[in-house]
């Protein structure tokens, strides 16, 4: 490959470019497969698509979106590569579209991450205001307790037996009260191609009491169609989301009321953590009682093997290559 340096129209210099690819994962190939038999970009060059991959591909479904979903955990556990309990949170996340992984995270690191979030609030990091419904972006390269819960071995493993494929974290959100925010498909704005190849992590950092914010899900709303930019006919957004509210969540919305699909508050103790499908619809309740916090953080996790990029804005994921905990 030949790498050019250009300014406007003109070439000013050229070199010969090497491109190494770490990723020696199976998926890899699979997806590297795909790309060239339909055409698709293997590198990102301006505005990412869901048209530009082969979504159609039923050969690259995950295993949980198969109809024999089921038959690969009964031989997990008939290998002995998983426990009962693995095996019921794995049915779970099959029948459901989430699992729950109980008061997982422990004392100490709920600890140091309250004290994080303290801390958040006193020096008004990013510029929080206390009592605001708005998320913090990427504390986990701030403050080291929110790096540890973001590459928690519980959380890691329990996401390599979704992807059967290591896990690569993305990005965190952090929420000092409810995010109030409407119903939705992570699938439009976390994108993986193949689709089903990226998982949502929301972790309580308190009991979550009822009329704060809380988490509402949708049990089997990950079976529902997939919804891109492209099919709601709308362009990437820049900066102003007006357009993609007006279009959107009424469509979620259509979808929801057509399979009858009844939210549930999700209420967990501390230290709970929820790992949901990258299609199950969710959202934040409204906060009936604004001075009851919700915190939280959420963390975004993809495949290693899988494209990863952001349909909404048409921008390039990101997967972390941090030393996995041994």
């Amino acid at each position: 490959m030949i790498g050019r340096l250009v300014d406007g129209r003109q070439v000013v210099a050229e070199a010969p470019l090497q491109i190494h690819i770490r990723n020696a994962e199976p998926l890899r190939s699979k997806v590297a497969e795909s790309l060239r038999r339909s055409g698709a970009p293997a590198v990102a060059d301006g505005v990412c698509d869901s048209r530009d991959y082969d979504y159609g591909d039923l050969d690259l479904r995950p295993w949980f979106d198969r109809p024999d979903a089921m038959e690969h955990i009964d031989g997990l556990l008939g290998s002995r590569r998983i426990s009962e309990t693995d095996a019921e949170r794995l049915r779970a996340f099959v029948t459901q579209g989430f699992l729950v992984l109980p008061e997982l995270v422990e004392a100490p690191l709920l600890r140091d991450l309250n004290e994080a979030l303290d801390d958040v609030v006193a020096k008004a990091v990013d510029g929080y205001q206390e009592g605001s419904s708005e998320r913090i972006h990427g504390l986990h390269d701030r403050y080291p307790a929110v790096k540890a819960l973001w590459l928690h071995p519980e959380i890691l493993r329990m996401l390599d037996l979704i992807f059967g494929q290591p896990a690569r974290p993305c990005q965190s959100l952090t929420y000092v009260y409810g995010s109030q925010q409407e119903h939705h498909q992570d699938t439009i704005h976390l994108t993986p191609f193949p689709a089903g190849y990226m998982c949502g992590v929301w972790t309580a950092l308190e009991d979550v009491q009822e009329g704060a914010g809380e988490l509402r899900v949708f049990p089997g709303s990950h079976r529902l169609d997939r919804l891109y930019m492209a099919g709601l006919g709308l362009p990437k957004v820049g900066g102003e989301w007006n357009d993609f509210g007006q279009k959107a969540v009424p469509a979620w919305t259509r979808m929801l009321e057509s399979g009858r699909f009844r939210s549930e508050a999700y209420l967990p103790k501390a230290g709970s953590v929820l790992i949901w499908h990258e299609n199950l619809m969710h959202g934040g309740a409204p906060r009936r009682d604004q001075s009851v916090s919700r915190r939280s953080i959420v963390g975004h996790y993809f495949a290693e093997g899988c494209v990863a990029y952001y349909d909404s804005s048409g921008l390039p994921g990101v997967m972390r290559l941090d030393p996995r905990p041994s």
